[in-house]
């Protein structure tokens, strides 16, 4: 947010809603740090803490704000690699360190992606500067148009975009690069970008989606690599969802029909969109913390608890998921999980009463996609379902 008229110094500012999005009985805070300070990415803790991500410029630097639940900063710690680096994203690895993505520019070369994990109190664990081509390309990260992942065998995917196409590059677990692919435009002498999402498979492939940033454009393409970097195959979308075209991607997110859902803007009426597309016969997306839901059964204590499937199912802003407890129990909860990730979404504590119930869970601050939920009982998991949000 601009922290004077002219706009000069912008500051973070951060602000808590309720379940109905509004602001009533919630906190806001606003975080000054000297110059422009620009948030990137967030990551929410189990235990209600806050990191922010982001960049300050003039000079480029990574920064990380932790705080507490109410939004009070613990510290905030600003990382270089050289006078010039630029964060862009953040993701929380299966080590439980922070992983941010950038670029970094050490003058004269051009920018080159910049990769570096800490740890939840800011230390700096390694970095290293990613070369793909050679240090006279610019190889740049964008803040919109790339993605992080981390994929199951530890590495990193990410994308970005040369001078005239784009990447998607796969580092190890170290930092070091073992391949990268170039997106080359289909309608010359366009810059073709990768947009924000890209995806591991079941099978260990990667998809990506890429738009070729022209202005009468309206398709997609969606790109499935080998985990060694080799094309399987490029499916094409076309769309006329934008009238005259220029028709760009922010994000996509499977279903679990495997119909894809993409929103973004449309360039040439300057309107955001939202829309989904069939069945394109790809493999689910890969979990990271247990074997697939989609593949393992759906496992129940029997006689002694029980979770039901939610209803409606799939639903749009809320669902009921029914449960019933055992005699004796201590504690019992419900996590609501994305499947893609593993990353929690809510923890709801259960009254410790045996016999049936419902718990009522509002979803519409919660992006559209493909979810599971677990009842764990005294500690223990005692079920897990499979839940669809579309808007």
């Amino acid at each position: 947010m601009p922290r004077n008229q002219a706009g000069n110094f912008r500051d973070t500012y951060l602000q808590q809603f309720n379940e109905n999005g509004d602001t009533t009985n919630t906190w806001a805070q606003t975080y000054t740090e000297q110059g422009w300070d620009y948030p990137t990415e967030m990551v929410l803790l189990d235990n209600g803490d806050v990191l922010i991500a982001g960049l300050q410029l003039s000079p480029h630097y990574f920064t990380l704000r932790r705080t507490d639940s109410l939004g009070n900063t613990f510290w905030y710690k600003k990382y270089a690699n050289t006078s010039s680096t630029y964060g862009t994203r953040m993701i929380q690895n299966r080590s439980g360190n922070l992983v941010l993505l950038g670029m970094t520019r050490p003058q004269p070369t051009p920018w080159h992606p910049f990769l570096m994990e800490v740890n939840l109190n800011g230390d700096s664990l390694r970095s290293n500067q990613v070369v793909l081509q050679n240090l006279s390309v610019q190889e740049a990260t964008n803040r919109v148009f790339n993605n992080l992942i981390q994929t199951s065998d530890g590495g990193y995917a990410f994308g970005g975009v040369f001078p005239n196409s784009g990447y998607i590059a796969k580092a190890d677990s170290l930092f070091n690069l073992l391949w990268y692919y170039e997106i080359l435009p289909r309608q010359a002498p366009s810059q073709e970008h990768v947009t924000t999402k890209i995806i591991e498979l079941q099978d260990s492939t990667l998809l990506f989606m890429s738009k070729d940033n022209d202005p009468v454009s309206n398709a997609f393409y969606i790109t499935r690599l080998s985990k060694y970097g080799d094309s399987i195959s490029t499916t094409t979308i076309q769309s006329q969802v934008c009238p005259n075209g220029n028709m760009l991607p922010y994000n996509w997110q499977f279903l679990a029909d495997s119909s894809i859902v993409i929103c973004g803007w449309c360039v040439s009426n300057h309107q955001a969109y939202i829309g989904r597309w069939g069945n394109l016969n790809f493999p689910l997306p890969m979990g990271f913390e247990e074997a697939p839901i989609v593949s393992a059964p759906e496992v129940l204590v029997p006689h002694k608890a029980s979770l039901g499937q939610s209803y409606p199912n799939p639903t749009t802003a809320s669902a009921t998921i029914p449960y019933t407890l055992p005699k004796g129990v201590q504690s019992a909860t419900i996590e609501l999980r994305e499947l893609v990730t593993g990353r929690t979404i809510g923890r709801y504590a259960l009254p410790a009463k045996e016999g049936a119930a419902e718990l009522p869970v509002s979803l519409s601050n919660v992006a559209s996609g493909l979810y599971v939920y677990t009842l764990t009982i005294d500690g223990n998991p005692a079920g897990t379902k499979k839940m669809v949000l579309t808007r």
